[in-house]
């Protein structure tokens, strides 16, 4: 391919530095957008009802079936294939469209099957409105990858920004106007649509067409299989909780959950879509140099953790107070699910960042195994907890999985690429060491934070002192990852250059 749509190449530039620049524009985007999305979870907490998360909830799992189509991981391979770009885009993007469209009619069928299982009415119209967006996710994936082969993560980010400004009104707006279980998925089509258009302007090299042979169709998918199974059991280890427990519990116990993680998910979702946006394709182009890979991917996922762990020590000291003050007792039940999933957070970015590692390096068999075994233990791990202590139970019980997950499977990773137990122990020890020995403390404080029952000024001292002790330790331990977030700040406007140099 040529023109303006082919990946060019620009200025040399280093890993890390690639790395630091790609981080900073994601956390820029994803700032913003989650701002946006803290100020519409608040106005949508008194706007809705808890019993219509549920809904929220039960969409979300019905589009999760289909997620292999949406994302069928072509947008990965082709920034894992990079090199073949030219050869590769064509075909690829036929068989990415023809397998959205028959996803688009798998998720009808599975949207009948939910408003029977689940006994809402309406949810099959719901899961059809929001399966619009299959097909418009499916075509944006195959810019963003573009993009992301050409370092462009500033366009991606202004991208990202435009989607926010119209996604999140939008909620509000149809909130407002009584749209109830409708709300997310009307709001999610526009604001895809106008995605689609601004990435078609910013990346225009990528052709649209059915136009493929059964032969390429058949050899593609053979080529694929692996990536797309990975896509799928990605997708059912993120949210195959809310398709146990729509069975286990009741319809607020079901919305408390939801939202709760919606809460965490506001503050936290920048730095897990910055793991795959940003390290995948640097990790790519540093694959066969296994030294630096393992210098990066240390690097990347010490400084990531810390970072994460003053996030998750701020919802865990004062979230409870704040959720009480925020919506006068209303969401008060989905107190233990933040604090049981921010307690988990850190530890379980390690399993993105492990995927990524794997993905990079071309090891779709051995991302799958991981990916299955996380989904049985989601699934399990949820219908015990719920069945032992309902909401409390289930959240206790997938917060322990999702830590143990991350572990697991960034244990697998390091492993892949030649690195040792002793310096694995030796990260460990450094980056998660302090955190959970703040939340000890934190706990200890008060056992009883997640009954919101503190005072707001008992809770933020507690907080500013654990965040305090935190950044302490780390400064004593972890010197040399708290220079590498640094880099990850901005400073000033970054240097227009080439695509290939993160140029937009």
């Amino acid at each position: 391919m040529s023109g303006d749509g082919a990946p060019q190449a620009g200025p040399p530039e280093s890993s890390g530095r690639a790395t630091a620049r790609g981080m900073a524009w994601t956390a820029v985007s994803l700032t913003f957008a989650k701002s946006l999305s803290l100020v519409s979870q608040i106005a949508l907490g008194y706007l809705l009802s808890v019993e219509t998360y549920a809904v929220f909830a039960l969409v979300s799992t019905a589009l999760m079936f289909v997620s292999g189509f949406q994302n069928p991981g072509v947008n990965k391979a082709l920034v894992q294939e990079h090199e073949q770009f030219d050869e590769i885009v064509g075909p690829y993007t036929s068989f990415a469209l023809i397998l959205a469209i028959g996803g688009y009619g798998l998720l009808l069928a599975i949207g009948a099957g939910f408003e029977g299982l689940y006994g809402v009415d309406q949810l099959f119209w719901i899961v059809a409105t929001h399966g619009l967006t299959v097909p418009m996710m499916a075509v944006s994936l195959l810019h963003v990858s573009l993009l992301s082969i050409q370092l462009r993560f500033r366009a991606i980010s202004f991208v990202d920004i435009a989607k926010s400004l119209t996604y999140y009104p939008a909620l509000i707006c149809l909130a407002a106007l009584g749209a109830d279980g409708y709300t997310m998925a009307v709001a999610f089509c526009i604001a895809c649509l106008v995605e689609l258009a601004l990435l078609r302007r910013a990346a225009p090299g990528i052709p649209l067409s059915l136009r493929i042979s059964a032969r390429q169709f058949v050899r593609i998918a053979g080529r694929l299989r692996w990536v797309i199974a990975s896509a799928l059991l990605f997708t059912i280890a993120q949210r195959g909780d809310y398709f146990a427990l729509g069975l286990l519990l009741d319809p607020r116990e079901l919305g408390y959950y939801y939202f709760g993680f919606s809460l965490v998910a506001n503050v936290t979702v920048m730095l897990a879509v910055g793991i795959n946006r940003t390290l995948l394709p640097v990790f790519s182009k540093i694959r066969n140099d296994r030294a630096e890979l393992r210098r990066q991917i240390y690097q990347s996922a010490g400084a990531i953790a810390i970072l994460c762990g003053v996030i998750c020590i701020g919802l865990v000291g004062f979230s409870p107070v704040l959720v009480h003050a925020i919506w006068g007792g209303k969401w008060d039940g989905c107190i233990v699910v933040v604090l049981a999933f921010a307690t988990s957070l850190p530890l379980r970015l390690m399993a993105n960042i492990g995927g990524t590692m794997m993905e990079s390096d071309g090891a779709w068999a051995r991302r799958l195994v991981y990916l299955v075994l996380d989904v049985l233990l989601l699934l399990s791990s949820a219908a015990l907890g719920a069945w032992l202590a309902g909401l409390v139970g289930a959240a206790v019980a997938v917060g322990v999985q999702r830590a143990v997950s991350g572990l697991v499977t960034f244990e697998a990773a390091i492993r892949l690429i030649g690195g040792g137990q002793r310096r694995l122990i030796t990260f460990g020890l450094r980056c998660f060491g302090p955190f959970l020995l703040v939340l000890v403390g934190l706990f200890w404080l008060a056992p009883d934070r997640h009954l919101a029952s503190q005072s707001a000024l008992a809770a933020a001292a507690e907080t500013a002192a654990a965040l305090l002790v935190y950044v302490l330790l780390n400064a004593l331990f972890n010197r040399d990852l708290l220079k590498k977030l640094v880099q990850l700040v901005p400073r000033g406007r970054p240097t227009r250059g080439g695509r290939g140099a993160g140029g937009s």
